[in-house]
């Protein structure tokens, strides 16, 4: 659920502090996403995992098995 929040929540930020009138899932959004899941969860920045990022055709997707 806190995934699901932060994501939304991203896009309503996307829209109101950058004056964006669309918020695409690009890898700047699962980015920003990422920052305000750890900042919720206060995970210290040692302990965080970067993005990792694999190109699937033309399109680009998280690898999860890097984040376990």
């Amino acid at each position: 659920m806190l995934d699901t929040l932060l994501h939304e929540f991203a896009h309503h930020l996307d829209v109101h502090l950058f004056d964006w009138p669309d918020t695409p899932h690009t890898r700047g959004f699962y980015w920003r996403v990422d920052a305000l899941y750890h900042l919720a969860l206060t995970t210290p920045a040692e302990k965080r995992k970067p993005l990792v990022w694999i190109k699937s055709g033309t399109r680009w997707r998280i690898d999860l098995t890097k984040l376990r």
